[in-house]
């Protein structure tokens, strides 16, 4: 696959020739030093946009994952209401 930036966004080109956004983020996980239950350390973190350099902190995956299912959906619905 090769990559090109358009604008501000960097497209990669799939084998079937379509191109399709790309977006970074920084994940950093951290576990507590004293586990507060039994069983698994709690997932907790900060995640980073790095192209809108947006920040949140996360307590768990489905705080995680719902950050960045809305940094990468919103930016494409905001193309099609300017359209």
């Amino acid at each position: 696959m090769r990559g090109r930036t358009t604008g501000r966004l960097k497209t990669t080109r799939r084998n079937d020739g379509q191109a399709r956004r790309v977006e970074t983020f920084v994940i950093r996980v951290w576990t507590p030093a004293e586990p507060e239950r039994e069983g698994p350390a709690a997932l907790r973190g900060l995640v980073e946009h790095v192209r809108l350099g947006e920040q949140r902190p996360f307590d768990g995956g489905p705080e995680l994952i719902a950050f960045l299912e809305a940094s990468v959906v919103a930016p494409s619905q905001e193309r099609r209401s300017d359209a």
